[in-house]
């Protein structure tokens, strides 16, 4: 996340950026000191661990959502589980993974991908968003929300496990 607080230095006095951190994690301390070291406090907030019927209406409230890995073998084969939260809520996702889920984000259109832990190419992505009108940033949204509601929901993905698990029986 600390790719993050950079990105957002190099945004500093744009207006209509705010960031917001949710949840309490180890790096939350020194994510805050960062902030304060750069002058952010106005643009980066932390509203701490909610409860998880309280998520939902956090997440509707953004412009965009950030799914960001560290670079590492594994993370090219992973969709963080974030993923399919963001796509069934509607926004477009700022997917900083590269690997499977930035091909995912790619293919749906539902967002825009970068490579992790550059707070260059993430500032540049933070300012198309900005850039782009609302009814793009909709489509967006909608794009993911479709996907996922035709492909990863439990009506589709449960008869085709059941399907499989049939055939794998019968073999």
């Amino acid at each position: 996340m600390d790719t993050v607080i950079s990105a957002a230095a190099t945004l500093k006095g744009i207006e209509n950026l705010l960031i917001v951190f949710v949840g309490d994690g180890s790096e939350v301390p020194h994510l805050k000191k960062l902030v304060d070291s750069y002058g952010l406090e106005e643009m980066v907030q932390f509203i701490g661990r909610k409860p998880i019927e309280d998520i939902p209406a956090y997440l509707a409230s953004a412009d965009a959502l950030l799914v960001h890995l560290k670079p590492s073998p594994l993370s090219d084969f992973v969709i963080p589980y974030k993923t399919t939260a963001y796509l069934v809520v509607g926004k477009p996702i700022l997917m900083a993974t590269g690997g499977a889920a930035g091909e995912l984000i790619e293919e749906i259109g539902s967002g825009i991908t970068i490579e992790p832990g550059d707070p260059a190419t993430m500032s540049r992505a933070m300012r198309e968003f900005l850039s782009m009108q609302s009814d793009t940033i909709d489509d967006m949204g909608e794009k993911g929300r479709d996907y996922f509601l035709s492909q990863l929901s439990k009506g589709v993905v449960i008869p085709l496990y059941e399907g499989l698990l049939k055939d794998a029986m019968e073999k």
